[in-house]
């Protein structure tokens, strides 16, 4: 894997067969927006597809899936009800306002450079609104509260003419950039773990 796309994503959610974003349409689960926008990120900062179909991740250039494999990206589907009203339930208050990550994606980078190029893509695009970015990448963030996870967390609106005609220009989405090594680690083994964890903590 080089530098160089889109996987499905962050939190409970697996990834499904999906094609490349539509354009002009929401699709059955609500993610086109978010999908699109992301696709756009991955041209401009080169990141690592994440594939389905694979016993473990498998990582490719975002301009090779796009060419020989762009059926098989791994694209993250919505939150489950289950997962969101738990979260709502054990960490919000019941304040559904505070769900951020019902629309998620993620994206996955071999290298600090490329994460850094794909912000700056996320701060210059216009249908892009950053409401608030997590940095689990610094060195500073103390890890044990995220069971080991690292990564960079935006959440964003996506206000573009056909999202302000639907009315969700003003929900909040979330993406995650991940470096490609933490990505080997989150599993689907790993990710139990962490559930187990989350758990213990009541989140």
């Amino acid at each position: 894997n080089g530098p160089g796309g889109l996987g499905g994503g962050g939190g409970s959610g697996g990834g499904a067969k999906s094609p490349a974003p539509p354009g002009g349409h929401v699709d059955r689960d609500g993610n086109t927006f978010l999908r699109t926008l992301s696709a756009g990120f991955n041209v401009l900062s080169r990141p690592a597809v994440d594939l389905v179909d694979e016993p473990a991740p498998k990582f490719v250039q975002w301009s090779r899936a796009m060419t020989t494999r762009e059926e098989l990206v791994k694209w993250c589907g919505l939150k489950s009800p289950h997962r969101a009203v738990e979260k709502m339930t054990r960490s919000y208050g019941q304040d559904c306002s505070y769900l951020v990550d019902l629309c998620r994606q993620s994206i996955y980078f071999d290298s600090l450079h490329d994460v850094a190029r794909c912000l700056r893509a996320v701060a210059d695009d216009p249908e892009a609104v950053l409401v608030r970015a997590k940095n689990r990448l610094d060195p500073g963030q103390d890890s044990a509260a995220s069971c080991g996870f690292r990564n960079l967390s935006l959440n964003l609106r996506v206000d573009c003419a056909e999202s302000r005609r639907l009315g969700a220009e003003t929900h909040v989405c979330e993406v995650q950039l991940i470096m490609t090594a933490m990505a080997h680690i989150k599993d689907d083994q790993g990710h139990r773990r962490y559930i187990a964890f989350r758990n213990l903590r009541g989140e």
